[in-house]
């Protein structure tokens, strides 16, 4: 049976909106990628990739009109191949006149959150937990829980070669 994750919230972080980068993952990157192709598509008049990367990263020679910089990166973001990252985030927010959280997919803007961290277990499709812990703790808590993290991450590789060898991949 699936348990519901569990969110512990902290409120100590910044009041800067940022994406937790650690929840974004293929299908994230495909739809940001759609999105932002969409967010092109209705500039007026309509941005290509160039157009852009020229706002966001400059040009080479300095110019407005000049050859783009970070022009494949932009295409790579359209294709969903990589995602960007927060500070390039706000900069496609300010070249395309928007919020950042307009920039994000609407399915997608819970991975924007403002002034939290977003500490959670879930209980994944093996029976085993994914954990996220962001915070500050002494230093003897640190190595404990770094300790404990290792040596459950030794237990569930075994638990991957077991279950390949069980279908005999090795």
């Amino acid at each position: 049976m699936k348990k519901a994750a569990q969110k512990v919230r902290d409120t100590d972080a910044p009041e800067a909106f940022h994406v937790s980068m650690a929840l974004i993952d293929e299908s994230i990157r495909r739809d940001f990628g759609k999105h932002l192709g969409e967010l092109l598509a209705r500039h007026d008049p309509p941005w290509g990739p160039s157009d852009l990367a020229r706002k966001v990263f400059g040009t080479i020679d300095g110019t407005a009109t000049g050859f783009a910089k970070g022009r494949d990166l932009v295409s790579k973001y359209l294709r969903g191949i990589t995602f960007p990252n927060n500070k390039t985030l706000d900069a496609i927010a300010k070249a395309l006149g928007v919020a950042k959280a307009d920039v994000l997919p609407p399915a997608y803007r819970a991975v924007l959150r403002k002034g939290q961290r977003q500490n959670y277990i879930k209980e994944t499709d093996d029976g085993f937990f994914e954990v996220r812990i962001e915070g500050k703790v002494p230093h003897d808590v640190a190595l404990d829980i770094m300790s404990r993290y290792l040596a459950g991450e030794r237990v569930y590789k075994a638990h991957v070669e077991a279950q390949q060898l069980k279908r005999g991949k090795t």
